[in-house]
């Protein structure tokens, strides 16, 4: 199956060389592809009013904007193309993040929550909503029979495109075998994998 993997910009910054090698030879089979996934994935809590904050959640324009940017000039050392897809640490996207991506014309595909208030925003993006959910039990963990029985109760009729959100690094094997199982029914349902900028190539992208 084709996967797209989020990068975290700042991972750029330690073995350049050796890690542009390696995603360039997973990129080179055809069935991954690498997106912008922010700069640090940063979480906190303001210091004046306790509110919980995100790199992209009530950080500020200028914040997200340079976030999103050195990360697309990561890309240019790493894998010598600018990223074309974005997809926001922890889901988090706000009014800022829309200014921010509207001004940079190379992410043309963001990844995002189904009727996302911040979305309306969006000019001239390709919107790829999470219409499935894959970690039932918490960020790493799949769990198939609570996906079987979401899968069961959405209205799915006319859903053509859906992202499938997983954390394999946090898998334990059980873990494992819950997401293969997951692909495996979704195959069994009709659905196909796409690489984003396979999306992007669709008549409805366009």
């Amino acid at each position: 199956m084709k996967v797209s993997v989020g990068l975290i910009g700042n991972s750029s910054e330690k073995n350049l060389e050796a890690y542009s090698a390696w995603l360039k030879k997973w990129l080179g089979t055809g069935q991954v592809e690498v997106w912008n996934h922010g700069w640090d994935h940063a979480r906190w809590k303001d210091e004046v009013t306790g509110k919980e904050k995100s790199e992209f959640g009530g950080s500020g324009y200028e914040h997200q904007k340079l976030h999103l940017t050195r990360t697309q000039q990561a890309s240019q050392g790493l894998i010598d193309k600018p990223f074309i897809t974005f997809g926001s640490p922890f889901n988090a996207m706000d009014a800022d993040t829309a200014k921010a991506l509207n001004e940079i014309p190379e992410l043309k595909l963001i990844f995002c929550y189904p009727g996302h208030k911040a979305t309306q925003q969006l000019a001239s993006k390709t919107l790829l909503p999470m219409h499935l959910r894959g970690e039932h039990d918490g960020t790493g963990k799949p769990n198939f029979a609570k996906f079987k029985e979401d899968y069961a109760r959405k209205n799915l009729d006319g859903i053509l495109l859906s992202a499938l959100q997983f954390h394999p690094l946090g898998f334990s094997e059980e873990g494992f075998k819950n997401y293969a199982d997951m692909l495996d029914f979704l195959k069994q349902e009709g659905w196909g994998f796409l690489l984003p900028e396979e999306v992007l190539k669709l008549p409805k992208a366009n």
